[in-house]
């Protein structure tokens, strides 16, 4: 599969230079409509699932070598370590922990493989919760992007994961739990409990007041299950209505497993996103 390039990129932000196209990484973020456009003309320019999409480009464009030794391991490193970490769940319960994420090239492998251990019709993103944390501003919106496009559950922390020192904590929640769907991104609250939970002992920022997923109760994420049961969201506690997923499914791109054209309908959408 061929390399998407920096021209592929700037295209689809409608920039021209890199500091513009990272400042369109970062607003974004907070922009679900022009969020998903983006993903979907990367997938309509064709990603390799199993890989970083941004690594190349951050590495030749973004890396601070001198600075911050931003330097990115690379993919047939990743995919050994998340063969010999298959099946395996940190003692917090995080399916894979990853305290120096950078764009998030481990954890991708991580979900690579956990996807594939996953049984035909019985594949649900709420069976596994991801942890990355990183430090360097300029990598979380590389990061975060990586998470939702998948349509990952994890939360990530923007901080020091040494000191416990951390600006912003993200929770990327896939809402209608389906592989198939990008996810959501929600701001964590700056609480006793979250910090606890997280091991952050002193928040840097106040916190951004953003949440996309609908009736995300922050109970949930700190009491979250190690092993999630089938059909039940672990953020919302709802059951999920899977029935007959296998007969009409639409991929991000909108089209049916079965080949035919379908449309982001308005029912998805409660305040232009999708409610748990």
């Amino acid at each position: 599969m061929q390399k998407l390039t920096y021209e592929d990129f700037y295209k689809l932000a409608g920039v021209s230079q890199h500091k513009q196209f990272e400042n369109f990484l970062m607003d974004i973020v907070f922009q679900p409509e022009r969020r998903e456009k983006f993903y979907r003309g990367l997938i309509e320019l064709g990603i390799n699932w199993e890989e970083d999409i941004f690594r190349d480009y951050f590495e030749l464009y973004g890396a601070e070598r001198k600075t911050f030794k931003q330097d990115f391991t690379p993919h047939d490193v990743t995919e050994l370590l998340s063969r010999l970490t298959r099946r395996a769940k940190d003692r917090n319960g995080y399916a894979y922990y990853d305290p120096t994420a950078g764009t998030g090239g481990l954890l991708i492998a991580k979900w690579a493989q956990d996807s594939l251990e996953m049984p035909l019709g019985g594949a649900y993103p709420s069976q596994y919760l991801y942890r990355a944390d990183e430090l360097a501003d300029n990598v979380i919106p590389y990061l975060i992007h990586n998470m939702v496009i998948r349509g990952m559950n994890a939360v990530i922390v923007h901080g020091n994961s040494l000191s416990g020192v951390a600006k912003q904590a993200y929770l990327i929640c896939n809402p209608e739990d389906d592989f198939l769907k990008f996810s959501d991104v929600n701001v964590i609250e700056h609480t006793p409990a979250t910090s606890e939970e997280l091991g952050i002992v002193r928040w840097e920022e106040e916190a951004i007041e953003y949440k996309e997923t609908g009736n995300m109760m922050q109970a949930h994420f700190i009491e979250r299950t190690k092993e999630p049961p089938p059909r039940r969201h672990p953020f919302t506690g709802a059951h999920n209505q899977t029935e007959g997923r296998g007969v009409h499914r639409k991929s991000h791109s909108g089209k049916d497993v079965s080949g035919g054209e379908h449309h982001y309908s308005s029912e998805r959408y409660e305040g232009g996103r999708s409610a748990c």
